[in-house]
């Protein structure tokens, strides 16, 4: 089958037709030489083309009359306009414009239907309207009805347009034996690309009679088609003479509606049982309604979206304040009295990350979520996604059509996702007729796009769509990511002041540590030394009460020393240089055992194996000699009890454990073992000062490793420390 040279009228050259409505004339006339380039067939004692304008004496017009009304309009833009000029018994308006190094000269006949008078009472009821109403459905309808009021059309609609460029009817006044279209739909296609941009550059055009035989342009020579973007009698394209044709219209007319610069809808006129002609003056008065309603449009959406702005600026800064209130970026979005779901009119909100998905609302199941955000970067432009028609890209959504028929999706970071979801808005649309074009197969095989034949009724069920997103949305989106992005910024920020504070203050208190109980060690000493001597030299003279103290002061003195001993180590593992090597376990592991030995007769320590560990050879000594003597400290009360040490390699790491059968740590003091000072409560009878395994932990920090534990109370208690082999 053979291709159409064009999709139906979506690609029709509607701008070089290369004809013009017959109830006017056209001349175009070199800018330069003032001579005739193009004319239209129509125009009265066709004047010839490549002749000069002053020479042009159509009719009984006098020869140089059409010269001299383009230089007067040429020269005085600013003058009335446009020109009036009689010929043949008729008044015409002539209208001109530039076009390409043309000067483009219409005549239009003057009809006079509605009176000027007419027309500048309307329009002061039109400024009465727009100054008086408030509702804008009100306010369309007013406008309608003065519309028809200016121009004697049998039909006004005000058409509005959505997303897609689907219009529906949300004005109408007519006559009365005519079919409403109020609340009706039409697709698209019903007015493709190229006219909607027309529509942009003309705010006004008519039609004034359908069945007319179109006048053709003739030029001198093989000269293309002019371009008639901006010609008040440019014809009309066949496909939409034809759509007309199979709607009923005889005549039609439109005004465009514009906001801030995009089509909004049209003001559409529809005329039946006859020809019309609306003149100039009234369709200017029709193109004034038609700006200044969509100032009022632009007006009245600029408040709305100035109160939802202001909203969204109340909820942005409440949202901020609930992230900075416990540095929370999550929290602050979703467990709070407002939240992310505030935001936006949504059903769902889900925040992804690093594979952690808070929800709110309704939204689909995890698995989901996680496919949708494996999905989603390939289709991100800026950091965002919206559609209200999420199963068009995303097929799984299909099945979720009561939580995500719509998505606004933006994306933090690469693992951080905030996703805002709308269920399935059912809608019974009413089209105009059915609004799939049938395509036609012409004698020659050509497919073509044929316009509706039927406008009956039309109802449809529509699924798998969600209320759209408005642009706005997507930058209130962007400024929500904005305001996470800074918050974890300033957390960070906070953070590391809080670092370096923390830094010098540790350094401080670990310098000052040192420092004390180094300058401690010799007056103890000297204390201890003292009353050891005298409890030698002056035993026989100290009575029952005074030995006891001495003996006191003595024990005391040990107690303290050894005390400071254990400070000064942990305040060493902290200033020490690390010296890493390869440290033989076996050895060092022996060593400690028989230490420990010399004082604990009754232990038993069984060693198993022992992989080697890369390390500071003195710092894994303490290590392994802290915990080897707490299991025995706090294995004395049990019997044919062995403590066992043994370590295996696993991956990247070398884990060592030492376990006891003794009194062991109850869970309530399991986060607090680590801490420098700190006493187990079912320890108090233990000799101990706390801070073997403060120690312990500081030098697994230093060489990177870890330390945990795992305890059943009066069972088992077993301490892990693990070292990374690189």
């Amino acid at each position: 089958m053979q291709e159409s040279p064009f999709n139906g009228c979506e690609q029709e050259p509607i701008r070089h037709l290369g004809k013009v409505q017959s109830h006017g004339y056209f001349l175009a006339v070199d800018e330069a030489t003032l001579t005739i380039r193009y004319v239209s067939a129509n125009f009265p004692d066709t004047p010839v083309p490549g002749r000069a304008l002053a020479d042009c004496q159509p009719g009984d017009l006098p020869a140089g009359r059409l010269k001299e009304i383009l230089l007067n309009i040429v020269s005085a833009p600013e003058a009335l306009y446009p020109e009036s000029l009689m010929f043949n018994g008729t008044k015409y308006h002539v209208v001109v414009h530039r076009q390409e190094g043309f000067w483009i000269m219409e005549l239009e006949p003057e009809e006079t239907s509605v009176s000027h008078a007419r027309l500048q009472h309307l329009m002061g009821q039109v400024m009465a309207d727009f100054q008086q109403t408030t509702s804008l459905p009100e306010l369309l309808n007013k406008v309608a009805v003065k519309v028809r009021q200016m121009t004697g059309y049998d039909r006004v609609m005000i058409y509005r347009f959505d997303e897609e460029w689907n219009g529906e009817v949300v004005a109408e006044t007519k006559e009365d034996h005519l079919e409403p279209f109020l609340g009706l739909h039409y697709p698209a296609s019903d007015i493709p690309k190229q006219a909607r941009d027309l529509y942009l550059i003309n705010l006004v055009r008519i039609i004034a009679d359908v069945d007319a035989t179109p006048a053709a342009i003739l030029s001198a020579s093989m000269d293309p088609a002019p371009d008639l973007t901006h010609s008040i009698l440019r014809a009309v394209s066949p496909v939409h003479i034809e759509y007309l044709k199979n709607m009923g219209v005889r005549s039609s007319m439109s005004f465009s509606l514009l906001y801030k610069g995009r089509l909004w809808g049209l003001i559409s006129c529809h005329h039946y049982q006859s020809a019309r002609l609306v003149d100039y003056d009234a369709r200017m008065a029709g193109k004034v309604v038609s700006q200044l309603l969509s100032a009022a449009l632009e007006f009245r959406h600029d408040e709305q979206e100035y109160a939802a702005v202001a909203r969204a600026e109340a909820t942005l800064h409440t949202l901020r304040q609930n992230m900075q209130e416990n540095w929370n970026r999550v929290e602050g979005l979703t467990t709070r009295p407002v939240t992310a779901l505030h935001l936006f009119r949504a059903g769902g909100f889900a925040c992804l990350t690093e594979g952690d998905i808070q929800t709110l609302g309704h939204v689909p199941e995890r698995p989901f979520l996680e496919a949708l955000t494996a999905w989603l970067p390939s289709q991100l432009a800026n950091g965002i996604f919206r559609t209200h028609q999420l199963a068009r890209f995303f097929p799984a959504a299909a099945d979720h059509p009561a939580t995500a028929a719509g998505l606004l999706a933006v994306r933090v970071s690469a693992e951080e996702y905030l996703l805002w979801f709308r269920p399935e808005t059912l809608q019974q649309v009413s089209w105009g007729g059915n609004p799939e074009k049938p395509v036609m197969v012409d004698d020659n095989g050509i497919q073509r796009l044929e316009p509706r034949k039927s406008f009956e009724k039309w109802t449809q069920l529509v699924h798998g769509k969600a209320d759209p997103w408005h642009p706005a949305d997507e930058l209130l989106a962007l400024r929500l990511k904005d305001e996470v992005l800074q918050v974890a910024a300033q957390r960070a920020a906070q953070l590391q002041h809080l670092h370096r504070q923390l830094q010098l203050a540790y350094e401080e208190l670990d310098t000052f540590s040192y420092t004390v109980s180094h300058d401690l060690r010799v007056p103890l000493a000297s204390i201890k030394t003292y009353a050891e001597i005298l409890l030698e030299d002056y035993d026989d003279r100290l009575d029952a009460e005074t030995r006891p103290i001495f003996e006191k002061i003595v024990g005391a003195s040990s107690r303290m020393g050894e005390l400071i001993r254990q400070i000064l180590h942990y305040a060493r593992t902290s200033r020490a240089e690390l010296s890493p090597e390869p440290v033989g376990m076996k050895s060092i592991l022996e060593s400690v055992r028989e230490e420990l030995l010399v004082t604990e007769k009754a232990a038993a320590i069984d060693i198993g194996d022992t992989p080697p560990i890369n390390g500071d050879r003195i710092m894994i000594q303490q290590v392994f000699s802290n915990l080897l003597s707490n299991a025995i400290k706090y294995s004395r009360t049990v019997t044919n009890a062995p403590i066992r040490v043994e370590g295996v390699r696993l991956g990247n790491e070398v884990r060592y454990s030492v376990t006891d059968h003794g009194i062991g740590i109850d869970r309530k003091d399991g986060h607090h073992i680590f801490e420098l000072f700190r006493r187990l409560d079912n320890a108090k009878n233990v000799e101990g000062h706390g801070v073997g395994l403060a120690i312990v932990k500081r030098i697994m920090q230093r060489h990177n490793g870890n330390v945990w534990f795992r305890s059943e109370p009066l069972q088992e208690t077993t301490f892990f420390v693990s070292f990374p082999t690189t």
